[in-house]
């Protein structure tokens, strides 16, 4: 942990942000993809500085740099491959068409990745769609429901004129500074369709704080939500509230709403708390993790090459020997920072490995059948389950 800085202006209200947790030398990208170990060891190296506000307690990286992320390169985020995830969004979606009479409309995607979840509305609402999103990749998602939508190459910003019966933003707020005004571009984006319904997905950042959860907190993720800090937001940029709630294994906050009248001022002081807190929490955390990879007994792989794995590795030292996904656009990449190999589960087994962590808990049952499966015999542990004894 390095020094503290100054306080600097809220990205919310403008008001005053007070420092909390700082980490030196992570990866400004976790998500890229490299194809050789040296080129992802080069991979520029950043400041991350948490402060909170403690108004409207929202928390962001202080010292983010937007120009050490290249959001153009080469980029893989998606989950897509992973059945528990899949009927997540399937369920979502499924409840957000039905509750908004969204059948046959139109969808409005910032920030759409490789288009996948974009695809996936439109086909379960036979809608027809819209993304943008500037590291977006054509022919990942079926032909036929490539038809129902387009996506665009570019930034979302103040002079878009796109819209939609449905303005959707999922995990991409979390990444854009001035959060405010990206916020207020969508509400912008939503009064000019008549009964256009704004939905957010970002992390949980309430979570995150309670469980010292280290791994969860990155480079590229520059702005970080709880439901207070959401819905104050939603105060300040003129946005009603439909329903704000927690979400798949309660990781996610999923915010439904539209242009009016923003919900009254929630008191912030249970956050600032939490986040003065989060700084012992993520220290012990990190030893606990240190003292059960030391104790293994043989190599240790991780499962799910994520942010939450690059994180992980830059906190508690480089002693993996790879990192397993189901995702076949990762394999044959290297994680940036470390230069860790990502392979397929069907090459963990040339690893012989006796720990495998996996990077996100609610895979757990998913990635002990892939095991099993595998004949791989190694102890299995997830993220929040190291003793601390």
């Amino acid at each position: 942990m390095g020094e503290t800085a100054m306080a600097t202006a809220c990205w919310v209200c403008g008001r005053e942000t007070h420092p909390f947790y700082r980490v030196d030398g992570v990866p400004t990208s976790s998500l890229a993809l490299y194809n050789d170990s040296a080129t992802a060891q080069r991979q520029p190296l950043g400041v991350l500085e948490l402060g909170v506000c403690s108004w409207c307690g929202f928390i962001q990286n202080q010292a983010f740099d937007m120009a050490a992320v290249d959001y153009t390169a080469p980029y893989e985020e998606s989950q897509a491959a992973s059945p528990t995830f899949q009927r997540f969004v399937e369920a979502t979606l499924e409840e957000l068409i039905a509750t908004h009479e969204l059948a046959g409309k139109h969808v409005f995607e910032v920030g759409s990745g490789k288009a996948e979840w974009l695809a996936t509305a439109c086909r379960l609402g036979e809608m027809t769609g819209l993304g943008v999103d500037p590291s977006y990749v054509p022919g990942r998602v079926d032909s036929e429901d490539v038809d129902r939508f387009e996506v665009v190459v570019d930034f979302f910003d103040a002079d878009s004129d796109w819209t939609g019966d449905l303005i959707a933003c999922r995990h991409t707020l979390e990444h854009v500074p001035d959060s405010a005004e990206f916020t207020g571009w969508m509400v912008a984006a939503a009064e000019k369709t008549p009964g256009s319904v704004v939905f957010i997905e970002v992390p949980d950042t309430g979570r995150i704080l309670d469980e010292g959860a280290f791994w969860d907190v990155y480079y590229e993720h520059c702005a970080y939500f709880t439901k207070t800090s959401l819905s104050n937001l939603a105060g300040v940029v003129g946005m009603k509230i439909a329903d704000l709630r927690t979400a798949y294994d309660d990781q996610y906050l999923l915010l439904q709403g539209s242009p009016g009248e923003g919900p009254d001022h929630m008191n912030a002081d249970r956050i600032v708390e939490a986040a003065e807190r989060f700084g012992r929490a993520a220290r012990q955390q990190i030893e606990v993790w240190e003292k059960a990879l030391g104790g293994a007994e043989g190599p240790v792989a991780l499962w799910g090459a994520t942010s939450k794995t690059v994180a992980f590795v830059a906190a508690t030292g480089d002693r993996p020997v790879a990192v397993a996904d189901i995702n076949p656009a990762k394999h044959g990449s290297f994680l940036p920072g470390t230069g860790l190999p990502v392979v397929s589960p069907e090459e963990l087994v040339d690893y012989s490995p006796s720990l495998v962590v996996a990077m996100n808990p609610i895979y757990r049952n998913e990635i002990a059948a892939d095991l099993e499966r595998l004949g791989i015999t190694a102890t299995l542990m997830a993220l929040g389950e190291a003793d601390e004894s």
